[in-house]
């Protein structure tokens, strides 16, 4: 057997086959092709070219009590043909009591055109097998409202809070344990800023905040800061910081969180007395890379403060590729939607400020691009119940629309946070807080959390889908005749590919079950084909990673098997193909299409 350009050619005797391409993976980035062959089917030798041998009994004559089974459940002969892969008249008239011929009848001898034997018409694909699609999760409900210049906001149920035709976004009601759960947005309000000429060169302003402050005094908070930021390079050249090796964290994920995919890395203030009143860092969004997989992910840093408010500078992946770095406040735990600052589909990382001024009540905030050196500037005003400090800081990794996954994609941002100020005095990060725990581990998203000798403290951010494709085991034994098991198990994933390849003369059957082992009444998905290849994909319900248990079991019959088990779930599958060949030379050949991981099984009969 060989396999080029996706196309599988057999050349065995009698033979029972399955391709599937497991992924889809652009011309540009690689192209991968691996062929599993299962080693029991061999060519008979002595054939004759001109000559169809008689196929062996491939199909043993328990394996027709199937038919019976499925028939007295309820199913449909269509449903019993498909799922047993026998064609249709076969499963009517035996139903009838008017077919006991083999279930691969010999070929006929009549002559072609040419003098030669035709070839048997092989079936035409079957569907996959089983294929459970998760369900959503019951656990935690989304709702989509309107939201005037964002579109159509996704969040959780609890978080929408409606005052007639006033829709107000909450923090979901679980924030203290998980953290913000930022609304999933469908696009940016369209922000008209205007250059305001300050001495340190132009700032970009959002027109109805410069409306409401006014240019001379927006020049004299700009110039204030920047004033600060000069005293800060001089306080850099004094210390003479050379780059250093990160210490990363050593604390374990805690068990406590909730449903959805997000993970957090906490950092705490070292001494309560404290009360820094500024954050400054930078964000640092890499490029996708994605195979077609639809999603929204969040990079966040959440800066929590000390009275019921929040800051959180995002960095915001769309699967098209764009990146985006944008602000959201929250005050009293209400997302504030006319508050806007971002920039928009970047290709430089970010730098973020965040200064508490307590003689007015506010809240200031800068972004600053570092390949064009362009400034933006806004501000919010808290007059009720203002923070006067920063409680903590978390960096949160999150994602959304993400079920099914199917497709490989990989993104990761890098956010680095560089001073923090108690009263007048300057400090490192790390020497006002300190890492402190993780939230629980979830899959698909990914923080961690580290510092350096310098006292900067980061967060590495990484939202991805395993490689769909990739051969995670592969198992294989004897059964010893009818009723005798096998049962193995996997996990770490949520989405599995099941593929077993037995003794063609036997009846080997595939069960799968999550969290528990398989019986022949009790399974998340079986292959019950009247042959011993089965294959099925398998989705845990919860969306989640678990275990998953595998049983080969003899329905009847002895000999050989092999199982293999792979990671996610294919893009395109030949579904079974059944035929017979000539003898040593003679080829069937089929296809799918598509630049893709491909795997082949066949089986064939012992010895």
């Amino acid at each position: 057997m060989r396999m080029k350009r996706q196309y599988l050619i057999m050349t065995t005797i009698t033979a029972v086959a399955v391709l599937i391409l497991a992924s889809s993976v652009p011309a540009v980035v690689s192209s991968l092709t691996e062929a599993q062959i299962h080693p029991l089917a061999k060519p008979n030798q002595s054939a004759s070219p001109l000559e169809y041998p008689k196929p062996p009994n491939q199909c043993p004559c328990e394996s027709y009590n199937k038919i019976f089974e499925l028939y007295e459940e309820g199913w449909s002969k269509d449903k019993i043909a498909e799922e047993l892969g026998f064609p249709l008249d076969i499963v009517t008239k035996y139903l009838k009591g008017e077919y006991i011929s083999p279930v691969y009848p010999e070929p006929s001898q009549e002559p072609s055109e040419e003098g030669v034997p035709k070839k048997p018409v092989t079936e035409e694909p079957m569907e996959q097998q089983q294929r459970d699609l998760p369900a959503e999760d019951s656990t935690v409900k989304f709702v989509t409202v309107e939201i005037p210049g964002y579109g159509c906001v996704t969040v959780q149920e609890d978080m929408v809070v409606r005052d007639g035709d006033e829709i107000k976004i909450v923090a979901n009601k679980d924030y203290k344990e998980r953290g913000l759960i930022t609304p999933v947005i469908e696009r940016l309000p369209d922000i008209t800023y205007v250059p305001v000429e300050t001495p340190y060169g132009p700032l970009q302003v959002p027109e109805d905040t410069l409306e409401r402050e006014g240019k001379e005094k927006i020049i004299a908070t700009h110039v204030e800061f920047m004033k600060q930021l000069e005293e800060l390079k001089k306080i850099e050249k004094q210390i003479g910081e050379s780059d250093t090796d990160r210490t990363s964290n050593t604390v374990a994920p805690t068990t406590q969180g909730g449903d959805s995919p997000q993970e957090r890395a906490w950092f705490h203030r070292r001494n309560v007395s404290h009360q820094p009143n500024l954050l400054y860092g930078r964000l640092d969004p890499r490029p996708l890379y994605n195979t077609g997989q639809n999603f929204t992910s969040y990079h966040e840093r959440e800066i929590y403060l000390s009275n019921r408010d929040a800051v959180e500078f995002i960095s915001q992946h769309w699967d098209t590729g764009e990146r985006n770095v944008w602000v959201a406040v929250w005050d009293n735990w209400e997302w504030q939607m006319s508050f806007q600052l971002s920039f928009t589909d970047i290709d430089a990382p970010i730098e973020y400020y965040l200064i508490i001024n307590s003689a007015e009540s506010r809240y200031d905030m800068w972004l600053r691009h570092t390949r064009t050196g362009e400034w933006r500037y806004n501000n919010y005003y808290d007059n009720d119940d203002f923070s006067n400090y920063i409680s903590y800081y978390a960096g949160s990794t999150e994602l959304f629309n993400y079920l099914p996954l199917s497709k490989t994609f990989k993104i990761w941002t890098d956010i680095r946070d560089t001073w923090t100020r108690v009263g007048s005095t300057w400090y490192r990060p790390n020497e006002i807080f300190y890492f402190a725990t993780y939230s629980e581990e979830k899959p698909y998203v990914e923080v961690n959390a580290s510092w350096d000798a310098n006292g900067l403290t980061y967060t590495e951010h990484e939202t991805e889908y395993p490689n769909p494709g990739d051969l995670v085991t592969s198992q294989s034994g004897t059964l010893s005749g009818t009723g005798d098991s096998y049962t193995f198990s996997v996990s770490g994933l949520p989405v599995y590919t099941v593929v077993m390849a037995g003794n063609e003369n036997a009846d080997f059957d595939l069960y799968a079950k999550w969290d528990s082992q398989p019986t022949t009444s009790d399974y998340d998905a079986r292959g019950y084909s009247v042959t011993s290849l089965e294959y099925f994909t398998t989705c845990n319900r919860s969306g989640r990673s678990g275990t998953l248990y595998i049983m080969v079991r003899s329905y009847s019959g002895s000999g050989h098997w092999e199982c293999w088990v792979i990671s996610g779930s294919p893009n395109a599958d030949s579904g079974r193909k059944t035929g017979h060949l000539s003898g040593t030379g003679s080829t069937a050949t089929y296809s799918v299409g598509g630049f893709s991981k491909g795997y082949a099984f066949n089986s064939g009969p012992d010895g």
